[in-house]
């Protein structure tokens, strides 16, 4: 097995398993919209305002497999997950064939 057999496995293990089927993700650019399966959750942040009182945050975010898509994701794609509609805020792509999206809620 080689490395790209391997790291294409592991990633599709880690989407099957963790993974929300029924996303419905919209590149911008093409206004193509694709289903797929990602991993979707909320992290909440506990973030120090400046002046000792805490100020907690949340950050949506959606984990892909980038050979999943139709075409490499962009900060204002359309994502819609359970019936709730988000925009990609930015990316941040892992260098091996995931990607990180931050959501923005509209």
């Amino acid at each position: 097995m080689t490395w790209a057999t391997a790291k294409a496995a592991m990633h599709a293990a880690c989407r099957d398993t963790f993974g929300s089927a029924g996303v419905v993700y919209t590149p911008a650019l093409t206004g193509i919209a694709a289903t797929i399966t990602g991993v979707h959750d909320v992290e909440y942040l506990l973030v120090d305002g400046g002046n000792g009182a805490p100020v907690s945050a949340q950050s949506t975010w959606l984990d892909v497999v980038l050979v999943d898509l139709l075409a490499a994701p962009l900060s204002g794609d359309s994502v819609t997950i359970a019936a709730v509609a988000y925009q990609v805020g930015h990316v941040e792509a892992d260098g091996q064939g995931m990607a990180r999206l931050h959501l923005l809620k509209v």
